[in-house]
């Protein structure tokens, strides 16, 4: 026999019916936030001022809604408790309504123990119930304004120009300078785009640190925030053992997809990601772009087998290489969203002439620019963005060199060739 909480928490049920008659007002308010919590259809049975409780539950409890805590009733037994990074174990015998000192905001509700935390976004609930994301997924630059503050209303603008593009999601990560945000910073980024994206797509949010304790704990506050997934690069330098450790502390810390971001400074071998995956139940996908990019990739498709999914990097640079390789996606810039998913679609379709023609007229002439300089990838496609109209400034936060005369030049011939906006500012 199970009770409501439990048919809502194993994606039994579609709708939910509740009735004060049935629980009283309490109950019914929680049974309503799990609804809530979980994308399901809440019915309220019958009329009665009870009911009507219900609908005028309070601002902060509608604001707040319920995340379930890693642990089942059984009989007297130990199972792990996480909250917030740390893990903590203790004996808690069935049927108990005490709540576990250390859960000061745990609320209990039919056999099953919550936390009340923000609510998860649309996007990271479709994410939780889908076999496998797949398709072209854009690291969002994060826009400043002259004084380096962030950007808003530029940033609301890149999410939704490539939303419009018809991207299959979205990134917060290196390519969105989050490496040089401030935690405020980074939070605001993070919150600004679940706010513009309101569950249309799936948001991969980078939360790599050098220590086990941060990263989960950027993992954790990435999920509240309404991330869909978190992707994390292994410190540096890392050994086998270590990397293992850290990501098995990540996946323990969070109830989404962990990707896994294997790079030229902090490469993850083939091997390596199927072990972590194997021992770490939410690390389920891996982006790929230490060098050889296609070769590595080939060789996490093969270790991973169906454990993993793999997706490309490196700016789409080596995309159709990838894609010939087994990769499921890619993470590309965002300043070009139109091409990869025409690139993406005619793969699909099978027209694989018409995907390297797109490729090789739109994305590979800047894939090569943008790899000619140490961090040039941010100032090219910042002004791609800002030509297109898209965002206000190009501006990258220091340290970061300006564009040099050739440079400008051969930008400015490609941009023509391609019918993007005006020169540089």
């Amino acid at each position: 026999m199970f009770t409501r909480a439990e048919w809502i928490l194993r994606g039994a049920s579609d709708m939910s019916r509740i009735d004060v008659n049935r629980g009283g007002i309490t109950g019914a308010r929680k049974t309503a936030i799990v609804c809530e919590a979980y994308g399901l259809r809440c019915e309220i049975h019958m009329a009665g001022f009870g009911n009507l409780q219900v609908l005028e539950r309070p601002a902060k409890i509608r604001a707040s809604t319920t995340r379930k805590v890693s642990w089942r009733l059984a009989s007297t037994t130990t199972r792990p408790i996480h909250t917030c990074g740390a893990r903590v174990t203790e004996s808690i015998p069935t049927g108990t309504l005490a709540y576990p000192p250390h859960l000061d905001s745990a609320m209990r509700l039919s056999g099953t123990m919550f936390r009340t935390t923000s609510c998860p976004s649309i996007g990271s609930r479709r994410w939780r119930r889908a076999n496998t994301v797949r398709g072209v997924f854009p690291i969002l630059v994060t826009p400043f304004d002259p004084d380096e503050r962030v950007d808003e209303d530029s940033l609301r603008s890149v999410v939704e120009f490539n939303i419009g593009a018809g991207v299959h999601g979205l990134g917060v990560a290196l390519g969105s300078e989050i490496l040089k945000l401030t935690e405020a910073e980074r939070s605001l980024v993070i919150s600004v785009v679940v706010d513009q994206t309101r569950g249309r797509v799936p948001i991969v949010v980078n939360t790599g640190a050098q220590a086990n304790l941060t990263a989960a704990l950027y993992s954790r506050q990435a999920e509240d925030l309404g991330a869909s997934g978190v992707m994390c690069l292994p410190p540096s330098p890392v050994s086998a053992a270590e990397a293992r450790s850290y990501f098995k502390a990540i996946s323990d810390a969070v109830h989404i997809p962990v990707f896994i971001q294997d790079t030229m400074t902090t490469p993850v071998s083939a091997g390596l990601i199927r072990q972590i995956a194997e021992e770490s139940e939410h690390v389920r996908y891996a982006k790929v772009e230490s060098p050889p990019q296609p070769t590595q990739v080939q060789a996490a498709v093969a270790a991973s087998s169906a454990l993993v999914s793999i997706f490309g990097g490196a700016g789409g640079t080596y995309l159709l290489e990838e894609l010939r390789r087994g990769a499921v996606g890619t993470m590309p810039w965002p300043s070009q969203p139109h091409a990869f998913v025409e690139i993406w679609n005619a793969w699909q379709a099978g027209n694989e002439r018409q995907a390297v023609d797109i490729h090789e007229r739109e994305i590979a002439p800047l894939a090569r620019m943008s790899t000619a300089g140490l961090r040039l990838g941010h100032t090219i496609h910042k002004e791609l963005l800002r030509r297109r109209g898209v965002i206000r400034h190009a501006l990258v936060r220091a340290p970061s060199d300006p564009l040099d005369d050739i440079t400008a030049r051969e930008l400015d011939a490609i941009c023509d060739r391609l019918g993007i906006g005006s020169g540089v500012a």
